[in-house]
């Protein structure tokens, strides 16, 4: 599995999508050294208008620490 990244340091990279929209690849997530989620990171509000980088699950999630990438899924 890939090392934790921490915020501080580097940020998934957010690239354009379907319908206008921006958001990273889904990554692991971890919340204040013990809560992990997986969720994605987004700059663009739900108008469509620019915004702080804010990371999203089912709903936002503040207070990420460090991310990783998702690893790759099983070859069977």
């Amino acid at each position: 599995m890939s090392e934790w990244i921490s915020v501080k340091d580097r940020l998934p990279i957010i690239k354009d999508a379907a319908l206008g929209s921006r958001y990273s690849d889904s990554v692991l997530v971890n919340v204040d050294g013990n809560l992990q989620y997986v969720a994605w990171l987004v700059d663009l509000d739900s108008s469509g208008e620019p915004c702080e980088p804010t990371w999203i699950s089912d709903s936002p999630i503040d207070d990420v620490t460090h991310w990783q990438p998702l690893p790759e899924p099983p070859n069977e």
